[in-house]
């Protein structure tokens, strides 16, 4: 079997010559051995570059007219180990491996970690130099099956210090009929709270990330340091984070989750104003990057979500939502993704199904998201609930971010707070006064219909703010 192969790629190569050429081929043994040994020295070849490849997800260099790899910005390994089957039944035995299987499905369409089945580290990392990056974690699981009731504990190991970084318990009923299902629900749990971008694994990098991003280029840690910077979408902030990421796509220009990122801050840049001083930066920039990250991989839904709010922000309203729903359909687990793409329905007048995304993204987040707060506030202020709409925007703890003042303005216009809403107008006066100069249009941008731009700009009026007629 070993000499089959070589031999089929040499005729292959040969297989253009002339009938006489290749005659003399065949006389000549040792040519063909050659040949042979060649063959097999290719494939094994390949099939070192492919294990590096796959483990990797990194970036070819060239070196000496010798493919290489250059190892991954730091992306996080996680190793998923074969779930132990505690009850040792045929039945209890091919839940736990069902488990495992639908697990590794579902973080898997994570990009922000990369994951690798247990057996398949173990049999191809001595294949590895020395230098390439390690697992940082681990994920070990028991399955206990007693009559109908399973029971899975889950935890997350971090294989530098061995210590148990998260633990947690699923319980279900098994009914045979309902078997794939149950599985994958209780992978999709695992999934979200593993490895969304607040989940227990950016916790855990994120432990030991500084307040402001790196100054030599850690790429990974500036993802880190663009998840911080969401929850609170700080413009101090917003400035050396988008300097970080324009180092790392700078360093790894296949990082399609770096490219997805900047594209993010280009739009934060255009829709938060954060440079009200200076000209409105270029869509153009965001669309590029977005596109670029897509391009890089196509099932990346960090790319996708910025390629969304790429052509929302362009006007092309059906275009964006109809990325949105296929980046939602790859992974619906991821609830930054979940939450966006709610936004972006309900804006345009989807508010049901839209509203429904946003509530469902902020239940399961572990951390807070004022902006995500304040997209309920919008919710409940269309749905007239104007008391539930301040509650919303109370609890939304974005005080530097334009949109967040505006939203409040309105609410407490329609409640008849004016004393506090003179507050807010005095906020957009001093921070953001050429945003307010163009407020119809903003509104516009952000709200496609009619009806829903008219409310808006009711709740302002009444809260006493100069709108000039059309």
């Amino acid at each position: 079997m070993k000499m089959m192969m070589p031999t089929t790629v040499s005729f292959r190569r040969l297989a253009r010559t002339s009938p006489s050429e290749l005659l003399a081929v065949v006389k000549n043994m040792r040519l063909w051995m050659l040949l042979a040994f060649a063959g097999s020295a290719l494939v094994g070849l390949a099939l070192l570059t492919g294990a590096f490849a796959y483990l990797s997800r990194t970036n070819d260099l060239t070196i000496s007219g010798i493919h290489a790899v250059e190892p991954a910005p730091g992306v996080p390994r996680l190793v998923i180990e074969t779930f132990e089957d505690l009850s040792g039944t045929p039945h209890s035995a091919i839940i736990a491996q069902g488990l495992t299987d639908e697990v590794i499905l579902q973080l898997a369409k994570f990009k922000e970690i990369i994951v690798v089945a247990g057996d398949a580290w173990r049999g191809t990392s001595k294949l590895l130099a020395t230098g390439y990056p390690q697992a940082l974690f681990a994920l070990e699981g028991r399955v206990r099956l007693h009559g109908e009731k399973l029971r899975l504990n889950a935890r997350l190991v971090d294989r530098n210090s061995g210590s148990v970084v998260w633990t947690n318990n699923y319980d279900s009923i098994v009914q045979v009929q309902d078997l794939l299902q149950l599985e994958a629900g209780i992978a999709r749990e695992v999934a979200t709270a593993l490895a969304q971008p607040y989940g227990i694994i950016f916790q855990a990098d994120a432990a030991d990330l500084a307040p402001s991003p790196p100054n030599d280029l850690e790429a990974y840690k500036c993802t880190l340091a663009y998840y911080r910077y969401r929850t609170d979408l700080d413009p101090a902030t917003h400035a050396s984070v988008k300097s970080c990421l324009r180092r790392a796509v700078e360093r790894f220009p296949n990082y399609a989750t770096a490219w997805a990122l900047l594209s993010l801050t280009y739009l934060d840049e255009l829709r938060f104003r954060y440079r009200l001083n200076s000209a409105v930066p270029s869509l153009d920039l965001a669309t590029n990057a977005a596109l670029r990250a897509v391009e890089l991989d196509p099932q990346n839904v960090r790319a996708l979500q910025a390629e969304m709010l790429s052509y929302f922000f362009r006007g092309e309203i059906a275009k964006a939502l109809e990325i949105g729903a296929r980046a939602y359909a790859i992974n619906p687990n991821d609830t930054e993704l979940a939450g966006e793409y709610g936004f972006r329905l309900a804006l345009s007048g989807q508010w049901k199904s839209g509203c429904k995304l946003i509530a469902s993204a902020v239940s399961r987040n572990p951390r807070p998201s004022g902006y995500f707060e304040s997209g309920l506030a919008v919710c409940a202020y269309v749905d007239k609930n104007y008391i539930e709409a301040e509650r919303w925007a109370r609890g939304a703890d974005i005080p530097d971010n334009p949109i967040y003042h505006v939203i409040l303005t309105a609410i407490l216009g329609q409640l008849g707070k004016i004393e506090e809403a003179r507050s807010q107008q005095q906020w957009l006066k001093t921070h953001a006064s050429a945003f307010m100069d163009n407020i119809r249009n903003e509104i516009a941008v952000r709200l496609v219909r009619r009806e829903d731009q008219l409310h808006f700009i009711d709740g302002l009026k009444k809260a006493g703010v100069s709108i000039p007629e059309v």
